[in-house]
């Protein structure tokens, strides 16, 4: 393909002196015109080198040679030399340069039905690929979609497990503060026993009323039972236990109790209380341990719990980039290309059925032609050689038909060569110098643009003054009724003489009417 690089670096190599400061851009354009002038352009960038170009001592001494008035042979004795070589080597270098041309031609024809066949199954390509991206993308969106669906599930999950941890924390902590350490305890005991403590809220804190004056009813009911069916000194036992303060007593160190008891009476009941005393204390304790055993149960339950919830979101976390990847691998090396590939060829059978069908009916139509040839040829002998003489006969004017139609080619052709060789002769006066120096601007173009702008230019002004008369004119006949009759006589004048007689006569009429009032 040529270009104004090409023209540019055949300048450079047939030494052109500003050839270094020359940019292809501005030589686009000789690349533009007709086809017949492009073979000299490519003889120019192609065949010319240093060897064509001639020397500044070359042309002065051709034009001294012009100057001296000798003979120079001009194109007149150029082709009358060229007669006395013979029509022999003419014809036959024509007629290699017609048979070159054809095989150019030719191979020109056969590259386009290559590209053309190419370029079909380019665009076939290329509408099956359009089809499978658009399929994939519609497939990854859904995918896109049900992942996004997925996360956002997993983080509502998540935000519930949170909250559900968030509520066991502050629940567990609320607990926490309800069991203070007891060193603590027994320091603001000494620092402050006057403050009034925290409200009791676990059993190891509340009143135990309730529970002696029950157990004192039942102390009262064992008494009155045991007075009944056991010996006599049980009840004793049971009258020594205090109602407010009760405990649990050994049977068996009663006796001893009761031989001391007539020595140191005092320091009994002391020792009593204080059996009392530590007897309350070891029941608030194993309450106390029991609701500790409580506490630590639920809360390992839900450690439990929350372990177990931890694991199912890292499991499903994990299971959900597997899961997408399987549905990405089953799209891709799954039945989802086979069945692309199946509704390609389904789309293709149309096609070929057409073609077949219509390879058939051509098939079908010969074949009748043929029939009603064969049959008029068996039933009608003659008539079928007075045919075939019509046609042969035809034939031949067709052939001479075509003969003529040759040689006017061939003829035209001579003449377009001609036409050519002098387009080619003024295009090199136009484009050199008579020093044969090569002139790169568009002058005379250049002048023509211009005065074409200038023109363009006065037109528009022209236009523009047109336009404001249109108007100035139009606000005239709106505002004067006078000069809108006149002008509607002038079309009445213009288009129908009948019609302008009509209304005159009309006005006529008015104007005596008018004068008599």
């Amino acid at each position: 393909m040529l270009n104004g690089a090409q023209f540019v670096e055949a300048m450079g190599r047939l030494a052109y002196p500003g050839a270094a400061s020359l940019q292809a851009s501005e030589f686009d354009w000789l690349f533009d015109c007709a086809p017949e002038n492009l073979h000299f352009l490519r003889f120019v960038c192609r065949t010319l080198n240093q060897r064509n170009v001639l020397t500044t001592e070359e042309a002065v001494a051709f034009q001294e040679l012009q100057k001296s008035g000798k003979h120079i042979l001009d194109e007149t004795s150029l082709a009358e030399v060229l007669k006395t070589i013979g029509p022999s080597d003419g014809s036959s270098t024509n007629i290699l340069g017609h048979q070159d041309l054809e095989a150019e031609i030719q191979a020109l024809c056969k590259e386009k039905e290559l590209k053309q066949r190419r370029y079909n199954k380019l665009q076939v390509a290329a509408t099956s690929h359009a089809d499978v991206d658009l399929q994939l993308g519609t497939e990854l969106d859904s995918a896109a979609c049900k992942l996004k669906e997925a996360i956002a599930l997993i983080g509502a999950e998540n935000a519930d497990t949170n909250a559900v941890l968030q509520n066991l924390t502050d629940e567990v902590g609320r607990l926490g503060s309800f069991l203070p350490q007891p060193e603590a305890r027994q320091k603001a005991d000494q620092l402050k026993p006057s403050i009034s403590q925290k409200p009791k809220v676990l059993l190891s804190q509340l009143s135990l009323d309730p529970y002696l004056n029950q157990e004192e009813l039942n102390t009262k009911t064992l008494t009155a039972f045991t007075q009944k069916h056991f010996f006599h000194g049980i009840s004793d036992i049971v009258e020594t236990s205090c109602s407010e303060h009760f405990q649990v007593l050994d049977l068996s160190s009663y006796e001893d109790e009761k031989e001391k008891n007539t020595d140191c009476k005092s320091g009994s009941r002391v020792v009593e209380h204080r059996r009392t005393e530590m007897a309350r204390l070891q029941w608030s304790h194993i309450v106390a341990e029991h609701q500790l055993m409580q506490a630590l149960a639920e809360e390992k339950a839900v450690k439990a719990g929350l372990d177990w919830l931890s694991e199912k979101a890292r499991h499903t976390k994990l299971l959900i980039p597997i899961s997408v990847e399987a549905e990405m691998e089953a799209l891709l090396n799954g039945p989802v290309p086979s069945a692309l590939r199946e509704s390609a060829r389904l789309l293709n059978v149309p096609v070929v059925r057409g073609d077949l069908t219509l390879q058939l009916a051509r098939q079908n139509y010969y074949i009748s032609r043929q029939d009603q040839v064969s049959h008029r040829g068996r039933s009608e002998p003659f008539q079928t050689y007075e045919g075939l003489d019509q046609a042969a006969q035809n034939l031949r004017t067709n052939i001479q038909l075509s003969r003529d139609s040759v040689a006017g080619a061939r003829r035209e052709q001579h003449y377009i060569a001609a036409r050519l060789y002098s387009d080619c002769e003024a295009l090199h006066r136009a484009t050199y110098t008579e020093l044969q120096q090569l002139l790169l601007g568009p002058q005379e173009l250049t002048l023509k643009l211009v005065e074409v702008d200038s023109q363009l230019k006065n037109l528009q002004q022209v236009m523009q003054e047109i336009l404001g008369e249109v108007k100035a004119k139009r606000s005239q006949l709106e505002r004067n009724p006078l000069l809108r009759r006149e002008r509607e006589l002038y079309i009445f004048f213009h288009l129908d003489t009948r019609l302008l007689q009509k209304v005159v006569e009309d006005l006529e009429n008015k104007i005596p009417n008018r004068g008599d009032q």
